[in-house]
C-alpha cells in the first residue's frame, strides 16, 4: 500500500509513524486497540502537534497554516516525526 502514495514526503512520514507504532507496541505488549489505527488521522494529528508547539499563538489559524505545517513537519528529524507520533496517538487513544 505504500507504494501507492505518490509523494515520497509522505511516503516517509507514513514508514516513519509505522516504526513508532511497532515501538509502542513492542515496548507495551499488554496494549490493544480496539478501534482502527487511521495512519492519515495519526499523522495529521502529529503534524498539528508540532505545528502548535511551535506556533501556540496562531492556535485558531492552523486551517490557514495547515500547507506550511505540513512542509515543516517533512522537515523534522525523525526523531522530532517519532515523538509528535507518540504524542498523537497517546492523545487519539488516551494512552498514556
Amino acid at each position: 500500500m505504500l507504494n501507492k502514495i505518490g509523494a515520497p514526503e509522505y511516503r516517509q512520514v507514513n514508514i516513519e509513524a509505522l516504526m513508532e507504532l511497532a515501538a509502542i507496541g513492542q515496548r507495551n505488549p499488554e496494549l490493544q486497540v480496539e478501534e482502527y489505527i487511521v495512519l492519515d488521522v495519526l499523522v495529521g494529528h502529529a503534524v498539528r502537534l508540532n505545528w502548535l508547539g511551535k506556533h501556540l499563538e496562531r492556535a485558531d489559524k492552523y486551517d490557514e497554516d495547515k500547507a506550511t505545517a505540513w512542509q515543516a513537519f517533512y522537515n523534522t528529524s525523525p526523531y522530532v516525526c517519532a515523538s509528535h507520533v507518540l504524542d498523537a496517538f497517546r492523545f487519539l487513544t488516551k494512552f498514556g
